[in-house]
Formats: structure tokens, C-alpha cells, sequence
């Protein structure tokens, strides 16, 4: 029954996300300060996705290089910032309840999939990474058995990258006119 339910939550993540973000930005009561405040967080958040995106080789080899030398889920981690952002910016304590129950409900057990995934593929390099290396949250001491694979735009067009900012675009400009009106 749990396996169902994380099943249900790894199959649903995407298209959950956009409707909690069409919630978000009918209960948003956006500022030109949050905004502002809201769009850096944000384009962080959108930079570590792209740097991400830059080095990760899906199921073909562990990567270990770029962010993923300071987190084993920076793309999840950019995704966290990205949120925060949006937060942020819709202005909305409503909108951190939903946005923190989301977060919970839908990445632990995509992590939690990935993670028996990379050990299964990578057994033999993966646990001394995932020793040394935390989940979520970045360590400022970087792998020191990290590739040193250099960032690769073919790789973040590849992985479809482009496709955040895009998201990321359309959402501010959404929360600018709301702003406006």
C-alpha cells in the first residue's frame, strides 16, 4: 500500500505542480518588493538547475561532478529554491503551506526512488557518495572523489533544461500582472 501511494505521488508530481502553482497564483497578493525579492531567489535557484542539468548523465554513469560534488540532488535543490522564490513573490503565506505540503508529499519519494535507482545501477560508487554526500542541502567541501567532467550545453539542452526558464518566465510575468491589477 505505501509503494502505492509513493507510485501515485512520483506518477502525479508534474501535473500536481501546476495545479498547486495555478492555486498559488489565484490566492497571490504579489508586491513589486516581493517580486523583486522573490525573482533572485529564483534565478538562483533556475542557475543551479541549468548547472545541474549541465553535467547529469541520466542511468549511464554517477554523476559526481559540478553541484552534484555539493548535493546528490542539486537539480532538486534549485527546484527548492525556485519554490521559495515563487513564494516568495505570490506574497502568500497560504501559498508556503501548500508550496511545504507539495515539496514533502512529492520529493521524498522521488528521492527516495532515485536513490535505490543510483544504488542499484552504481552500487559499487554510489554508497561511499551518498556517505559523503548530504541529499538535499549543499556542503560548502566538495567531494573530493568528484569527476571532473566540465559543463556541457549539449547535456542542458539534452535534458530539456530550457524548459524551467521558460516555467519560470511565464509564472513572473503571470505575478506581474496580478501585481498591476
Amino acid at each position: 500500500m505505501k509503494q502505492k501511494i509513493e507510485n501515485f505521488f512520483i506518477a502525479n508530481r508534474i501535473s500536481s505542480g501546476f495545479v498547486i502553482v495555478l492555486i498559488i497564483i489565484l490566492i497571490s497578493k504579489p508586491t513589486l518588493t516581493s517580486l523583486l525579492m522573490g525573482a533572485i531567489i529564483g534565478i538562483l535557484g533556475l542557475l543551479i538547475r541549468a548547472w545541474s542539468s549541465g553535467h547529469l548523465i541520466k542511468d549511464k554513469s554517477l554523476t559526481t561532478s559540478g553541484p552534484y560534488r555539493f548535493t546528490r540532488h542539486p537539480l532538486y535543490f534549485g527546484n527548492l529554491l525556485l519554490g521559495i522564490g515563487f513564494i516568495i513573490s505570490s506574497n502568500s503565506f497560504y501559498g508556503l503551506i501548500l508550496f511545504i505540503i507539495y515539496f514533502l508529499l512529492f520529493y521524498i519519494p522521488i528521492i527516495k526512488l532515485e536513490e535505490k535507482k543510483m544504488d542499484n545501477f552504481f552500487s559499487d560508487k554510489f554508497g561511499e557518495y551518498k556517505d559523503k554526500v548530504p541529499v538535499i542541502f549543499p556542503i560548502f567541501k566538495p567531494y573530493k572523489n568528484s569527476s571532473n567532467k566540465k559543463f556541457s550545453w549539449f547535456l542542458y539542452f539534452k535534458n530539456r533544461e530550457w524548459r524551467a526558464s521558460i516555467g519560470f518566465i511565464t509564472i513572473w510575468l503571470i505575478l506581474i500582472i496580478k501585481s498591476y491589477l
